[in-house]
């Protein structure tokens, strides 16, 4: 169950194991270390890590704090293009290059292990268009923002999310672990569909 997303797999009870202690002891001060390397930011990344790992009370408002953080970064980037001359691709490339050299720096102050990267020529060619679609996605942003309001493209970036992310659970497409597309499941897909419906139409439907 455990995969290894970058590079080789990842051994179960070696890399993954998580050391149960007491508070301050070694072995709980070496399942700490082994539940960063689990997160990736002790040089391994794997999905998923540990259902008890302590990491894992962090992971839901982490979400939610880069829920925020997606309509602010559309917002900076908008301000950007305005002063670089309005264009969205310009601004894409000034925040991408700031975004590179953050995560070298956050690969340095972890421990990441650069020789993985050699591992890069046996890519396959749809495993580099991760950036490409990034791209793609901090130029959109940048692009819509000011034309549809923050509001209306998330909502409609959200609906694009979870049905694909049904999808992608269902079908366990590039190595996703399957997860049931249960009743519930399918009802929160369509009341965030339904959400998108009123912020787009909420105001038409309050003046009629």
């Amino acid at each position: 169950m455990w995969r290894a997303q970058l590079g080789q797999g990842v051994d179960d009870t070696a890399s993954l194991d998580y050391w149960h202690g007491q508070p301050g002891s070694q072995d709980q001060t070496r399942g700490t270390e082994r539940c960063l390397h689990a997160a990736g930011i002790g040089g391994i990344i794997a999905a998923p890590t540990r259902p008890d790992c302590p990491l894992n009370s962090l992971y839901l408002p982490l979400a939610f704090i880069i829920g925020i953080v997606i309509p602010l970064q559309a917002a900076i980037n908008n301000q950007l293009k305005l002063l670089i001359g309005g264009s969205p691709i310009l601004a894409a490339l000034v925040s991408f290059l700031v975004g590179s050299v953050t995560l070298v720096l956050a690969a340095l102050l972890t421990g990441q292990r650069w020789l993985g990267l050699a591992a890069l020529p046996k890519a396959e060619w749809w495993m580099l268009t991760g950036g490409a679609l990034g791209a793609l996605f901090v130029f959109g942003t940048t692009l819509l923002a000011p034309r549809l309001g923050v509001a209306v493209m998330l909502s409609l970036i959200i609906a694009g999310q979870v049905c694909a992310s049904l999808l992608f659970d269902r079908y366990g497409w590039l190595g996703m672990p399957l997860k049931e597309i249960n009743s519930w499941r399918l009802l929160g897909a369509a009341l965030v569909i339904a959400g998108v419906l009123l912020v787009n139409l909420g105001d038409k439907l309050g003046k009629g």
